[in-house]
């Protein structure tokens, strides 16, 4: 569980924390083991997140906490036509980039652009090196700041990038971290 905790205590200390009163869009976020149920013990309100995952039993866990859940396929399906016209104050991507195909993230990341609230913050993380997964959705590339830069960096008026925590667990894989700041009118 530690290397959970890490990740957590991590996004909460750089973006989460300064925002628990905000509207939070947990993308991909399983049963918020290493995202929304450290937040909700951290104190902000079940009621300013919804969590998007395409596996409804770990989804489960976080409607059972009182978050808004939303079961979606991000291969298949846009954000927009599974939220609406909702608007969130900071999105966390968190290891999500890698399971899919360029072009799906590209479009993700456009679909964040346009479900972030003027001001608001994006916070994506990925392995700084894809490897093996043992799920269905496994790691298909690469990603790297670059990339993720050019489609969303010129919509923030900051960009802050790190390579940080390294765990126990996996001593050799330290993540990736960009965090969009104060993003520019629509």
């Amino acid at each position: 569980m530690k290397e959970f905790i890490s990740r957590a205590k991590y996004l909460w200390d750089k973006s989460i924390k300064l925002n628990k009163d905000k509207k939070i869009l947990d993308c991909a976020s399983g049963n918020g083991s290493q995202t929304s149920q450290h937040w909700l013990e951290w104190g902000v309100s079940s009621d300013n997140i919804t969590a998007v995952d395409v596996n409804q039993e770990c989804l489960g866990t976080l409607s059972d906490l009182g978050v808004k859940t939303v079961c979606m396929d991000l291969e298949q399906e846009s954000l927009s036509d599974r939220l609406g016209d909702e608007k969130y104050d900071v999105i966390v991507c968190s290891e999500t980039l890698e399971h899919l195909q360029k072009e799906t993230a590209d479009n993700l990341l456009i679909g964040f652009l346009k479900a972030l609230n003027v001001g608001g913050s994006l916070v994506i993380t990925y392995p700084a090196k894809a490897g093996k997964h043992k799920f269905k959705y496994g790691h298909c590339r690469q990603p790297n700041n670059t990339e993720i830069i050019e489609v969303v960096g010129e919509c923030f008026e900051n960009t802050e990038s790190s390579r940080w925590f390294v765990t126990e667990r996996h001593p050799n894989e330290p993540a990736c971290f960009l965090m969009f700041t104060g993003k520019k009118n629509d």
